[in-house]
């Protein structure tokens, strides 16, 4: 019955045919599983119905063979720049005589993976604002994939998979959705976002990165009646008071508001560890030497996101009130 239908099954086809269904199934393994442009990569082969370690095994880059031993299942090479062709071909001859080739082609893509929190910082400041805990955060994916017709394919036009701690944000990932937006856990540890980019040909790149939230901070200025807040420096330690009032200023930094008076702000100043209550414009208080008054005191000022609970702050510093004061 076997027989019969064995021959039964080859009608209509060539003996190559044949023998091509008789090969056995051999799996190839990249490390890293999406190779980039220049970048080191291990191929190794796999197989569960042929003995690899007693077959021949040939390897082939760019069209020079680079070596041929028998159980020779991995092979180490780097790809070329961005958007050239790496070919990679492997000839194994089994134990039984039975010869499998395959070759690949890798064309090396890339995307770039940018971020920016939702995080308050000062006028002027010069440098990016942090992450921390509770914010907001958007990532920006920018791939850099060439299509057939030599050109970068649009970003609008590729597929995006995001993931956030290895798990797929369904929601976010489809067609042109190079953007993802994302809130940091409420305890104090890092995450993981990565960005998987294919395009309509398959062609593929992958981005991760890990964010670490940090604390958000206050910090405090004198604020001149002439010149404003002088951001250029911050109070503390102990200062020497100059005139018989001095203002200041409390500013947020990386909170996740849009201004250093946002209503979920809580201010709270005090003198020498007794609480002052707070103004009108509650990042700011005025600090007066009375009558004959001299000695230190220590202004501190604590903040906290009445809707965030991990967003808080504190700085301190020393004023000194010099005796018979004429300024």
């Amino acid at each position: 019955f076997f027989s019969c239908a064995g021959v039964a099954g080859a009608q209509g086809y060539t003996q190559e045919q044949i023998e091509e269904t008789l090969k056995p199934t051999v799996y190839i393994d990249f490390t890293p599983e999406i190779p980039g442009p220049n970048q080191n990569v291990t191929a190794k082969l796999s197989s569960s119905a042929t003995d690899l370690n007693k077959a021949r095994i040939t390897w082939t880059l760019n069209g020079v063979q680079q070596i041929s031993k028998i159980g020779e299942k991995t092979f180490n090479f780097t790809t070329k720049n961005y958007g050239q062709n790496t070919t990679l071909r492997y000839t194994i001859l089994t134990s039984k005589g039975i010869t499998v080739d395959k070759t690949i082609t890798i064309k090396p893509s890339e995307v770039d993976l940018l971020w920016e929190a939702e995080s308050y910082t000062a006028p002027f400041y010069k440098g990016k604002g942090a992450f921390s805990y509770q914010n907001n955060i958007t990532f920006l994916a920018v791939p850099h994939i060439i299509g057939s017709n030599g050109a970068e394919i649009p970003s609008a036009n590729l597929i995006y998979k995001w993931k956030k701690n290895g798990f797929i944000i369904g929601e976010a990932s489809g067609y042109g959705k190079n953007t993802f937006v994302t809130k940091g856990p409420a305890a104090a540890i890092p995450f993981s976002v990565e960005v998987e980019v294919t395009s309509l040909a398959n062609e593929t790149a992958k981005s991760v990165t890990t964010i670490h939230p940090r604390k958000a901070e206050i910090v405090l200025y004198e604020k001149n009646p002439l010149y404003g807040i002088e951001f250029q420096k911050s109070m503390t330690g102990t200062e020497k008071l100059l005139e018989k009032e001095i203002a200041i200023v409390g500013v947020p930094f990386f909170f996740g508001v849009n201004s250093p008076v946002d209503k979920s702000l809580v201010y709270k100043w005090l003198i020498n560890g007794v609480f002052i209550g707070n103004r009108e414009k509650k990042n700011l208080e005025i600090f007066r030497q009375k009558d004959d008054a001299y000695g230190t005191s220590n202004i501190s000022l604590s903040l906290n996101n009445s809707e965030e609970f991990l967003q808080s702050g504190s700085q301190s510093f020393s004023i000194t009130f010099e005796k018979n004061n004429e300024n």
